[in-house]
């Protein structure tokens, strides 16, 4: 994936959207496991490993 921004602040809040929508969209989830919690402090573990 490739994005990109002229404007620094704009470039900043789409790649939090991009990470935010990686974290809770359910059928992204479902085809390729939790790709962000993988540490013993949070409940969901990665399907990765």
């Amino acid at each position: 994936m490739l994005y990109g921004s002229v404007d620094k602040r704009n470039a900043e809040n789409a790649l939090l959207d991009i990470a935010l929508e990686l974290q809770t969209n359910e059928l992204l989830i479902k085809d390729f496991g939790q790709l962000f919690f993988d540490n013993d402090k949070t409940e969901k573990k990665s399907k990765k490993s």
